[in-house]
């Protein structure tokens, strides 16, 4: 096999998004499953590997933004608000409580969002898919193989959540999240590629197998939603499809209720298994309304709010753990913990980067004839979803924050430029 420059620059890439997702920390195979008695840290043996990589991955990314840095300029000003964002959440050190924290976060966030930034620079949308659906198939081998072997580790053991399948991760949510997300990527990806058509369906049942046998249930129902929306995808090609986006905006709108109901109806919950409080999650998110109210513009500063010492919480988060009695960890909401950060200010630019982004993959799908022409609108569908329950989007080393930057910054094109107005 002939190595090429372009070959070994995938491989960077392909490298980079697994280790994005954190599961090069192998976070199992060392800490006790989620819900067990005295677990005190979620650290990992490989957390300094993981570190370094990220540095070595900062200065190579870098240097490849360095030597295309016009076509760079003209990435990041797709979508301006993603810029800003990013500024706000380097700016956030100044109102910190803990300043140091915010710093070193931040800095890892920028790398991040550089990373994502080169994506959209170096790769077209046909090929982020695809280094998407080829770095989620290799976790979703690593997976799979580790709960086979290690399922002691691999599968959790706690009262808790007994037999959910976690993978290599923490715990079964974070499994979820990526398998529906590679599921989804692997799908398109069969569909629009002849060779290794067949690969990459059998990854795909492997992906959704593993959201099913993680006991993922938003996971699960965010997946089906996205495989309803599909048909509607399609029909936005149609010449008179001018109502079709709307009835996307009710899937979508629909789709968020289901997700809420997931986490909050007492009936569906106690079907599904779940307590009526979503696991403590309503209280949760009441007590950190509560600290938001106090620092409703600028918040506590970029991953400042949950600072804790194993136990100990040494923030903001010391007033929502006296109140639900519980030691949280996150608000297990994405939208709360950007707020809780970087308030209704950060809140309201990420969403305006989101509510653009989106817009333009409808346009994206409706000048386009491919089945890769839907990844825009069906990645972002997902992360409106996912974050009303989790909070992955905006962590300093995320792999949804990555592919976000890259889909946004690659969406708005000369073409959709001059059929923005169409729709």
């Amino acid at each position: 096999m002939k190595v090429t420059i372009r070959g070994i620059e995938k491989g960077f890439a392909i490298f980079t998004l697994i280790l994005l997702t954190d599961a090069l920390s192998f976070r199992s195979l060392y800490v006790l499953s989620e819900g067990s008695q005295y677990v005190t840290s979620t650290v990992s043996p490989f957390d300094s590997f993981v570190a370094l990589a990220q540095y070595v991955i900062f200065a190579i990314t870098i240097f490849l933004l360095t030597i295309s840095w016009k076509k760079v300029i003209r990435v990041v000003l797709n979508n301006v608000f993603v810029l800003i964002f990013v500024c706000f959440v380097l700016a956030s050190i100044y109102w910190s409580d803990f300043p140091e924290i915010t710093q070193r976060a931040s800095l890892i966030f920028l790398s991040t969002t550089l990373f994502g930034i080169y994506l959209a620079a170096r790769y077209s949308l046909k090929e982020q898919l695809q280094l998407v659906a080829i770095s989620l198939g290799i976790l979703t081998a690593i997976s799979l193989l580790l709960c086979l072997v290690l399922p002691g580790s691999a599968i959790e053991n706690s009262s808790l959540r007994q037999g959910s399948w976690r993978g290599p991760f923490y715990n079964k949510n974070n499994l979820g999240l990526f398998m529906y997300v590679g599921a989804t990527a692997l799908l398109l990806t069969s569909l629009i590629r002849q060779k290794h058509r067949l690969l990459s369906w059998l990854f795909c049942g492997l992906a959704f197998s593993l959201v099913v046998l993680a006991n993922a249930k938003t996971s699960l129902v965010i997946f089906l939603i996205l495989l309803i929306l599909i048909p509607f995808c399609h029909a936005l090609r149609w010449s008179t499809a001018r109502l079709i986006p709307f009835f996307i905006v009710a899937v979508v709108a629909f789709g968020s209720l289901i997700t809420w109901f997931v986490s909050d109806s007492e009936f569906i919950l106690t079907a599904l298994g779940k307590d009526p409080s979503l696991s403590g999650r309503t209280d949760i998110w009441s007590a950190v309304f509560t600290s938001i109210l106090d620092r409703p513009w600028f918040g506590y500063g970029y991953e400042a709010f949950w600072v804790a010492d194993g136990l100990k919480c040494l923030g903001e988060c010391s007033y929502v753990r006296a109140t639900i009695h519980f030691e949280a960890t996150s608000s297990h909401n994405g939208y709360l913990d950007l707020m809780t950060g970087l308030g209704s200010i950060g809140l309201s630019l990420f969403l305006l980067s989101l509510l653009i982004a989106y817009k333009q993959s409808i346009v994206w799908i409706r000048i386009t004839s491919t089945p890769e022409g839907f990844w825009p609108l069906l990645f972002l569908t997902s992360v409106i979803l996912f974050t009303q329950s989790e909070s992955a989007l905006i962590n300093n080393r995320s792999f949804l924050w990555a592919v976000y930057v890259a889909t946004t910054l690659s969406l708005r094109q000369k073409v959709i430029r001059s059929k923005i107005l169409a729709v």
